[in-house]
Parts: structure tokens; sequence; C-alpha cells
């Protein structure tokens, strides 16, 4: 009986590799090329004891530290010190968005798409699909922790050692690993992709920040579009203002409301883990500065869903430069125009600095100005077939 209900894992996992495979294979040559790359420059960018001295005082501010934790390393400070601060929770939290992912298509994803149905129709037992999804992101883990450790190894970072490269690379490949699974069981909890989804995130709001949902939920509205969906509901008296306003709306409330979880839980675990916690004023000025600039983010999302939809992945690729320049802009030294090229760009000094009223103002009538434009797209563009 035990044997039945994971019948034919092996054929499943093969037809998983196959539908997946350049997918994985981009997110692989993505993250080990990133993590490699950056990893060889830290001793051109701090090569000097002097500028090691100023990052580390940087990391040692209480922003800094609601972001990337204590700075507990003690002097003589090394770039492989400062790298294993800053950098590994950068990628810990890729790792887990790239889990996230991986895991909802390989469970309710198929079960939406009616895949699933299709499958159990040729004598495949109940728990294979679950179980193929596990083998698919424990190699996907195992093999870009690998090419982590791999990468650190060549890149000879002053004061890293081999065991702590490979620490550092399969442990964020075990980070990942275990919010997979943790993804695999939420999805035997819910009842679709997008609630396995927005449950995913919301754990990881409480854990960070996290832009991702509220983009995903946005460009759902294409999704559903394309498999058919929203056709049965247009055949109703529903009208496209009503769809499109309803996706748009759901996106910008999810957004804020797991930015909001993200910072009530940087705040709560300041409570338990800081001598001298950050106040709560300080994190509402986050909220305000930084919502705005999502925003706009969202909107624009909404705009290519309605006007381009063949360009909705540019969406992507702007989220992760956005969270990439953000986040590590000051340690590559990107250029001040370069980190401005997202809206993040403009208020990544909060709470540093003060909240500047004037561009969340400018944030909130772009987001305006840009979903009328997205609005009056999406009702005139032809609906895909």
């Amino acid at each position: 009986m035990a044997t039945q209900l994971f019948a034919r894992t092996g054929l499943l996992i093969r037809f998983n590799l196959r539908r997946d495979w350049k997918k994985l294979l981009i997110w692989v040559v993505v993250l080990t090329g990133l993590f490699t790359a950056i990893a060889a420059k830290f001793d051109g960018i701090y090569g000097t004891q002097m500028a090691l001295n100023e990052i580390v005082k940087t990391l040692k501010t209480p922003a800094m530290i609601s972001l990337f934790g204590a700075f507990s390393a003690k002097s003589p400070y090394t770039t492989a010190k400062v790298f294993a601060t800053e950098m590994v929770v950068f990628m810990a939290i890729v790792m887990i968005v790239m889990n996230i992912m991986v895991a909802v298509v390989t469970t309710r994803g198929d079960e939406d798409d009616g895949l699933l149905e299709l499958v159990r129709a040729h004598a495949v037992g109940r728990l294979a699909p679950l179980f193929a999804g596990a083998a698919e992101l424990t190699a996907l883990n195992g093999l870009i922790g690998f090419l982590f450790a791999l990468g650190l190894t060549v890149a000879k970072l002053r004061g890293a050692t081999t065991p702590g490269n490979w620490l550092i690379g399969l442990g964020l490949g075990g980070l990942g690993w275990a919010f997979g699974m943790l993804t695999l069981l939420l999805a035997q909890v819910m009842t679709s992709a997008s609630g396995t989804t927005m449950l995913s995130y919301l754990l990881l709001g409480v854990m960070y920040v996290a832009l991702v949902p509220a983009v995903q939920l946005m460009l759902k509205l294409v999704n559903d579009e394309q498999k058919g969906y929203l056709h049965q509901v247009y055949a109703t008296a529903t009208s496209r203002w009503h769809v499109w306003a309803s996706y748009t709306g759901w996106a910008i409330v999810t957004g804020l409301l797991v930015l909001l979880a993200g910072l009530s839980g940087m705040y709560l675990m300041g409570l338990t883990s800081m001598v001298k916690p950050i106040s709560w004023v300080t994190y509402w000025h986050v909220f305000a500065a930084y919502a705005p600039a999502m925003l706009v983010m969202v909107a624009v999302t909404s705009a290519l869903a309605g006007w381009r939809p063949k360009w909705r992945y540019a969406a992507w690729i702007w989220v992760f430069y956005a969270f990439f320049s953000l986040h590590l802009g000051n340690l590559i030294d990107l250029p001040k125009w370069a980190r401005r090229l997202t809206p993040l760009g403009f208020v990544n000094k909060v709470p540093i600095k003060p909240l500047d009223g004037t561009t969340s103002s400018w944030c909130l009538l772009l987001t305006v100005l840009i979903l009328v434009v997205a609005a009056l797209s999406y009702r005139r563009r032809d609906l895909a077939q």
C-alpha cells in the first residue's frame, strides 16, 4: 500500500525536469554567476583597511542592523567577514524566492492548470507529485549550494577559509531547500497556487520586506487571461474595468500588508535581540518612504499587463535590479544614477536620513498617472486567446 502511494515518482521527476530545465538553468547560472562575480570584486572594492573600517562602521548603524542583523565579526576586519554579513542575507532572500516559485509550480500550479488530474489518471501514486517536487528542489538547491562554495573558493576572498566557503555555500542551499519544503507543506493546506504563494510570501514578509508578491499578483491578470479563466468572467456582465481594478487593488493591498508585516517582524526581532531597540516610529518612517516607491513599481507592472502583456517579464528584471541595487549598491560602489533607475533608489537613505515628503508625493502622483494609463490600455487591447 505504501509503495502504491509513491508509484512512478521517478517518471514525474523526469517529466518535471524536462518541463523546467530551461527555467532552472537560468536560476543556476544567474545566481551562481552573480554570487561569484561579486565575491571576486570584493577585494578590489575593499582592498584597504580604511575602506573596510568605513563599511564596517556603516554596517554597525541601527538601520543596517535592522536589515542585515548585528555585525558580530571582531577586528581585524577582512573582506570575507563583510561579504558574509551582507551578501549572504541578500542571496538567502533570493534563494527563498526561487524556492517558493519552483515549489508552487510543481504542486498547486500543476493542479490549477489541470495537469495533475491527467497525471493521476495514469496509475501515479497520490504522493508521487509531492515527492517529485521535493526531489527537484533538493537537486536544485544542492547544485546551487555546491556552486556557491566553489565560487567562493575560486574568488579567494581575503580572510576566507575553505571550511567557511563550504559553510556559506551549503548553508544557503540548505536554507533555500528548507523554505522550499515549507512551501510544499503550505501547498497541502491551501487550495490554490495563489493562496500558497501568498501565505509563503507572508511568512517571508514577517522575516523581511518583499515586493515580489505584489508584482506576482499583478501579473496573474495576464496568466489567468491566457488560461481562459477570464473569458468566462467576461461572458457575464462584468466589465474589464472591474476585473483590472480587482487584480490591481489586490496586488497593491497585498504589497502594503507584506511590507508592513516585514517591518513589524524587524521591530519585534529588535525588541528581543537589541539592548537599545529601534523605536516603532523609525520603522513607520521606512514604511511611509518605501510604500509609495513600491506602488510605482506595481503600477508599472499593471501598465505592462494592460498595454504590452508580452513585455510583462521585464517587471521581474526591474524588481530584481531594484533589490540588487538597494542592498548591494554600496558594497559594489554602484553609481548614484544607477541606483535611481528604480523608485527605491530615491528612498534608500531612510531612516538614516529624514523622510522626504516631496519624494513620497511625486511617487504617489506618478502611481496614479500610470494606473490611469494601465486601466485605459487594458480596456482597449485585445484579450489573449
